[in-house]
């Protein structure tokens, strides 16, 4: 059985971020279950905003949890599938605000799907240029 590492806050940093503000864990890939489906991360954004969720206080998403794994935008392929519209194979991406995260597989919620085959990029690009916003950007141009 594969296994799924996971970085998780373990307290709020002061100043720079140092190892000590994050645990690493090690448990079993999860299995989609109705309307899910699950993705094999190949590339993470590690986005400046990530900072600002550590921090307790307001922002535009919530921060992050103490002991919750640390949430970043992930592109991925789908590896298992209980979700009509989304086949294994297919490339995934899907915002930070929607849980994916530091760790290799994430399980994709029913509500908040992303897909991003329909951008034509090539995978890196999308968490980079094709990423939340750069994918708005393109997705609004047309």
């Amino acid at each position: 059985m594969p296994t799924n590492r996971r970085f998780k806050l373990a307290q709020r940093p002061v100043g720079m971020v140092r190892r000590e503000d994050f645990t690493f864990e090690q448990g079993p890939v999860p299995e989609p279950q109705d309307g899910r489906f699950l993705v094999r991360t190949e590339y993470i954004s590690l986005d400046p905003a990530m900072r600002g969720w550590m921090n307790e206080g307001k922002s535009f998403v919530p921060p992050a949890g103490i002991g919750e794994v640390m949430r970043a935008g992930a592109v991925g392929r789908i590896v298992a599938s209980q979700h009509p519209q989304f086949a294994v194979g297919q490339c995934a991406l899907t915002a930070p605000a929607e849980r994916c995260s530091l760790r290799p597989h994430y399980l994709v919620p029913k509500q908040g799907d992303s897909h991003a085959d329909e951008l034509g990029l090539e995978q890196k690009a999308r968490v980079g240029a094709g990423a939340v916003h750069g994918g708005r950007a393109q997705r609004l141009r047309r």
